[in-house]
This record gives C-alpha cells, sequence and structure tokens, in this order.
C-alpha cells in the first residue's frame, strides 16, 4: 500500500464533497461581540461583527446572520426529541429512568424535561466568547470552542444532542485526555453548575437531568470507547463512581456496562501468521470457483479489518518505525494488503508458459471482479494494483492473448480503482452500496491523514479555541469505519481455502519479479542505426 498522499477532503460537510467552502455556499455563522475578527476553518473567510448583524464574507460575497434567528431556533429545539434520539451509527442506552415506566412517570419526567430546556435555552448566551456556533441545515453546530466549553457541551440541556456527545468521544484525546474527561463527568454528577437565575423548581429539575444526561455520556463512552476506559485508572476511578449512585437501576445499569468493558481486557489479537510459521500448501488460487475463493478473501479480510481499534487510525503512526508496537492491527492489514498484490504478480510470473500465465490472469481478474460485487474493495484494490505493476503490464505477449471479454473486465475495474480525480469512481459506487462492506483501507487513511495535517487544531492559539470542525469531520471519518465494523459477510467457511490464503500464498519481492518478467518475456531492443 502506498504511501499516503494529500487528498481532497470526503468527510466535509455534507452540501459539498470538498472541504473548503464555494462562492456557491451560504453557511450562517455566530462570532463573539469580544471578536471583531475570527480567523475560521475554510479558506478565504473571516467572520465579522456588524452593528446589526454578523457577517462572513469572501471575495464574492457577504451573507448575513442574524443572532436573533440563532436564538429563536434553540428556543424551539424539541428537547424530548433532542435527548430521546439514539445516534445513527452508535449504539447507546438511553433508558436511564430509576422509576418505573408508567405513562405517569414518562409524562412528568417529560415535562421536566421541557421545564429544564425551556430554561437552559432562555438563558443561553449566543455570545459566549468561549463557543462558537453555526446553525446548519436547522441544526445548531459547534464550530469551535475551548477545551472546557467542548466538555460543557457534553451534558447540555438545551440543543445539543447526543450526536454531539458520539463525536465528541471518538476524538477528545486529539485534544485532552480521559482522566480529565472522567473527573469533569463525576465532578458535575456530585456538583452539578446550576444558574444562579433559576427557580427552585428549575435548579431541582436541572440537577436531576444533568445528572441523567452524565449517565448517558458514560454509558456511550463504555460501550463504544471500552479500550479508551481500561487505559489510566480510568476503570478503577469509574467502578468506585458506580459502586457510590445510590439509585439501583442506574447503578446495576452502568456496572452491566463496565462488565462488557472488562471483557475487551482479555481479548487477543489474531493476526495473520507469516508465511514460514506453517508447512506449505497448494496455492489457494484454484482450489474451487472463482467466487468460492473471492468468499474465503472477503472473510479473512474482514476479520482484520473489523479488528483494527480507532486508537490505532490516529495521528499516522501507521507510518513510524514502532508501527507493529503502536499499531498491530492496523499494520496487520497493511502487511496483508502488499502481500495479496505480491502474491498475485508472483502467481503469474511463476508461470513459464504464455497458457500458464493467462490462464492464471484470468482466474485473478475474475476473483478481483467477485470481490466487487461482494463489496469486498480492499481486496479488489490489492489485486488490481498486482496487475498494473510494471512488471506485470510489460508482459505483453501475455496481455495479447487475453481475451477481450477480460480484457474488458479488467479494465473496467481500473477505471474504478484509478486515482484521477481522487478517486472519484469509486467514492461514487462506494455511496451506492450497503454493509457488509470493506472499503479500501488506503483511501481511509489518505482522508484522516489531510483532515489532521491539512486543518489547524486551533481558531486561535492565544485564547486556546479548539477547532472543533476539524474534529467533527475526523469524527465522520471514525463513524464511517465503525459502520462497515458492524455487519459480518454471511459466507460458510471452507477452511482448506482459507488456510491455504493464510499460509501459502507465496510473495516474491519486487526486485525478483522484475527479473523473472525480463526472463519471460525479454525486453525488445531497438535495432542500432
Amino acid at each position: 500500500m502506498e504511501a499516503p498522499r494529500k487528498p481532497q477532503a470526503r468527510y466535509a460537510a455534507k452540501k459539498t464533497e470538498d472541504h473548503r467552502t464555494t462562492d456557491n455556499e451560504t453557511q450562517e455563522e455566530i462570532v463573539s461581540e469580544s471578536h471583531s475578527a475570527v480567523p475560521c476553518l475554510r479558506d478565504g473567510i473571516t467572520l465579522r461583527r456588524h452593528a446589526k448583524g454578523f457577517y462572513y464574507g469572501t471575495s464574492m460575497k457577504m451573507v448575513r446572520s442574524d443572532p436573533r434567528r440563532l436564538q429563536k431556533h434553540i428556543s424551539a429545539v424539541n428537547i424530548d426529541k433532542k435527548l430521546e434520539t439514539k445516534p445513527p451509527t452508535l449504539s447507546i442506552a438511553m433508558n436511564t429512568e430509576a422509576t418505573e415506566a408508567t405513562p405517569e412517570n414518562q409524562s412528568r419526567n417529560r415535562r421536566h424535561r421541557a421545564s429544564v430546556a425551556d430554561a437552559v435555552t432562555q438563558h443561553f448566551n449566543i455570545n459566549d466568547p468561549d463557543v462558537l456556533l453555526t446553525l446548519e441545515h436547522s441544526h445548531v453546530i459547534v464550530q469551535g470552542g475551548t477545551k472546557e466549553k467542548l466538555f460543557s457541551l457534553l451534558i447540555d440541556l438545551g440543543f445539543i444532542g447526543m450526536r454531539y456527545v458520539s463525536e465528541f468521544l471518538g476524538v477528545y484525546l486529539y485534544f485532552a485526555t480521559a482522566p480529565e474527561l472522567l473527573l469533569f463527568l463525576v465532578a458535575n454528577y456530585k456538583s452539578p453548575e446550576v444558574p444562579n437565575e433559576f427557580s427552585d423548581q428549575e435548579k431541582a429539575d436541572f440537577r436531576v437531568e444533568t445528572r441523567k444526561r452524565i449517565l448517558r455520556v458514560l454509558t456511550c463512552w463504555m460501550e463504544n470507547y471500552p479500550r479508551q476506559i481500561l487505559e489510566d485508572d480510568i476503570f478503577l476511578q469509574l467502578s468506585a463512581f458506580i459502586g457510590d449512585l445510590t439509585d439501583e437501576a442506574d447503578r446495576n445499569r452502568l456496572t452491566a456496562s463496565l462488565k462488557k468493558v472488562e471483557g475487551h481486557k482479555y481479548g487477543y489479537d489474531i493476526l495473520t501468521p507469516r508465511i514460514a510459521s506453517e508447512p506449505k500448501t497448494q496455492s489457494p488460487l484454484f482450489m474451487k470457483r472463482a467466487d468460492v475463493v473471492a468468499q474465503q478473501f472477503c472473510l479473512i479480510d474482514q476479520k482484520q479489518f473489523c479488528n483494527i481499534e480507532l486508537h490505532e487510525l490516529k495521528g499516522q503512526r501507521w507510518t513510524s518505525d514502532k508501527a507493529f508496537q503502536e499499531t498491530p492491527k492496523l499494520t496487520r492489514c497493511i502487511e496483508y494488503f502488499n502481500r495479496v498484490s505480491y502474491w498475485c504478480a508472483t502467481e503469474i510470473l511463476t508461470k513459464t508458459t504464455i497458457p500458464e500465465r493467462v490462464r492464471t490472469l484470468k482466474r485473478i481478474i475474475l476473483i478481483a471482479q467477485r470481490c466487487i460485487i461482494y463489496n469486498n474493495y480492499n481486496t479488489s484494490f490489492a489485486i488490481i494494483s498486482s496487475l498494473n505493476f510494471s512488471f506485470i503490464a510489460r508482459l505483453k505477449k501475455t496481455w495479447a492473448a487475453l481475451s477481450n471479454k477480460y480484457k474488458n473486465m479488467f479494465k473496467n475495474m481500473s477505471d474504478m480503482c484509478g486515482v484521477e480525480h481522487n478517486y472519484a469512481p469509486y467514492k461514487k459506487k462506494l455511496l451506492s452500496q450497503s454493509p457488509p462492506l470493506i472499503p479500501y483501507l488506503g483511501l481511509f487513511l489518505r482522508d484522516l491523514t489531510f483532515l489532521e495535517v491539512g486543518n489547524p487544531t486551533y481558531l486561535d492559539e492565544a485564547k486556546r479555541m479548539i477547532n472543533y470542525e476539524k474534529f467533527r469531520m475526523i469524527a465522520n471519518v471514525f463513524q464511517d469505519f465503525q459502520k462497515y465494523q458492524r455487519i459480518r459477510y454471511d459466507f460458510e467457511e471452507v477452511k482448506r481455502v482459507q488456510t491455504a490464503i493464510r499460509y501459502s500464498m507465496v510473495a516474491i519481492d519486487a526486485k525478483q519479479l522484475h527479473k523473472l518478467s525480463c526472463f519471460l518475456e525479454p525486453p525488445v531492443r531497438k535495432a542500432s542505426r
């Protein structure tokens, strides 16, 4: 797999594929009164305060955004829907009510939440200098903020839904630590910070709903990011906190989630053994029909893909000298990709006659085509890249003997896998498919590298204003990644073929493959004049 190159971001705002704002976009943004001009993520745009409103400008236009419109939108948010909605890609246990779920109790709980929502939105300060918000498609979006403010939005009871929570928990380690997050949540559970303007009843309701919200956040954290809980003594501290909960239903519910976290402690890493670790068997290429062989590639590739943990994707650590120690599962997937590529080339170049090479080439093309049908794009990319190696592409006699049917099949797949226009054909096809699906891992890493390196971490370093839009886009990458990890293929395992794939894919290095290629079809020397 080639080293990631600077790509265009695929995980930008929904209305455009590129992460930069174009002249046709009209996104409304809010900025604090204390800022006369604040740098924004997107190139060529600044936020400017005007006596009659707030503007952002490009070289083409100025678009007004009235703070009162945002305030009106915030006040109109349906708090019941916000608090009860599951994020689309995370399994969050939302039912944290301690009392019996009778109609009377449910009605009372809704009134409490509505009361708190009204109070919170009424006193919300849209000119808070520590947070930058925008209104996008009728949703309030967090664009930036100080670390403390981003933490506080996790337990906001007004208009910040659980979607923000799921995003935040996936990316907060870029600018904070797990102990900091747990300390914040525990402290606010024990002593919620209640606005002084609230009435006594509003204060009581606020404390109840804030504690419920914190338990939701903790449940989301444990169920979706268990590895974070197992580090830095978080598990022991969280266990002590849960044990001190006075409500038995809450205590039992969070204890059950914590036990699931503990189960990850005893997991082990199943890595593909190296070729030399087991006796050789027959090559898997012709063991079964092409579709059966392709299905076994899908099962093996998916198992490795699903073992990758999100923390391995961060910070381009897979490119370091300690990649096997720091990102073992991701590194193994990269190694597997390269091994499949060189195995395909080896299979072709170890055949001494043209008919044998053509027969092998046809089978390899057919397996790649079946992998695409099964939505295994990672293996299909590995195979297609091998056929584009210079020492394979130069075999003119072999390719000339290949039938037009297979030539066209290969051309169509090469067009889909091509790097032109930033993999546009592949991306278009990917959008139309549903899991089970194994995406091309290399493109994920390229997009993630671009988002990490190509966007600043801070909007204002002096004020430590974190560029949260950068991390929201990264969170979208992670959520897509998790989506593809959840749904598995239901193909029947063929142990004999899988064993051959694991242990018998002989791969010769590029230098030797080039020598073999030149031996089989020597280069034609131009006649001297």
